[in-house]
């Protein structure tokens, strides 16, 4: 499902951003100096779980197809 795969690239791209964060916030390891990035890599969670319920519901709920014109 469409919806499925943006998701995969959602995640994929949360990974990607948090993998590459990490080390820089072990890097300068001062807790005040990147409690923000710290923030930032929980949001990017949070956005792709909210993405997750999005193409769950979609799953779970499709979209009608609209109906023919009686026009034809």
């Amino acid at each position: 499902m469409h919806e499925w795969r943006l998701f995969g690239r959602t995640a994929v791209s949360t990974a990607v951003a948090a993998a590459l964060l990490e080390p820089a916030v072990r890097l300068v390891a001062d807790a005040g100096r990147t409690a923000a990035l710290g923030e930032w890599q929980v949001r990017m969670g949070a956005a792709a779980g909210i993405h997750a319920v999005v193409a769950a519901s979609h799953t779970l709920w499709p979209r009608r197809e609209p109906a023919a014109s009686p026009r034809g």
